[in-house]
């Protein structure tokens, strides 16, 4: 759950999401998302929903983990689609520490056409408290294929995890394949 504004935009976007998942082994974990985002408090209705895979190889003391998701970014409004796939890895330095990066491919209404199509590759590090707070900085840059356009931002998310480490999955809104809208 959470809420977020862009530029001078108020914070009344607001998203929840219900991830399912299932422990095929220790080592590799199987999910499903189902999302919602109401822009301008309500004014539009976005849905996402995809799969998802996590993989942690046995080697370097299971700190190293690969994240693989497939989804769709639905405007209900006008049945504009947005298809997404996505590889991650993240890298548990010590207890306080992560490191990752990320490559996002994503194309709106036609993911054959190279028009259409974009690329975001980000990466970040993230600082976790003891008592649950964490703050993870980012570089994210989004590269357009159908024009010359790309789009650099950095980031900084501030969060607090009830369950330890946090969630099993990444973020799956908006906010998180988009940061610098």
């Amino acid at each position: 759950m959470g809420a977020f504004g862009y530029d001078s935009d108020p914070w009344d976007t607001t998203y929840y999401a219900v991830p399912a998942m299932y422990n095929l082994s220790p080592k590799l974990v199987l999910g499903g998302y189902y999302g919602q985002e109401l822009w301008g408090g309500g004014g539009a209705n976005y849905a996402t929903y995809g799969l998802e895979a996590k993989f942690t190889p046995g080697f370097l003391d299971s700190r190293l983990t690969f994240e693989a998701f497939a989804g769709i970014y639905l405007n209900q409004l006008n049945d504009l689609d947005n298809k997404m796939i996505g590889l991650g890895v993240d890298y548990m330095v010590n207890d306080s520490i992560n490191l990752g990066a990320s490559y996002l491919r994503g194309a709106w209404t036609d993911f054959n056409d190279p028009v259409d199509q974009y690329d975001v590759l980000e990466i970040e590090g993230t600082y976790h408290m003891a008592s649950g707070l964490y703050a993870t900085v980012s570089y994210t840059n989004t590269i357009f294929q159908g024009s010359t356009g790309e789009e650099a931002t950095f980031g900084i998310a501030i969060g607090y995890s009830f369950f330890g480490q946090g969630v099993t999955f990444d973020r799956r809104g908006y906010s998180a394949f988009y940061p610098g809208d």
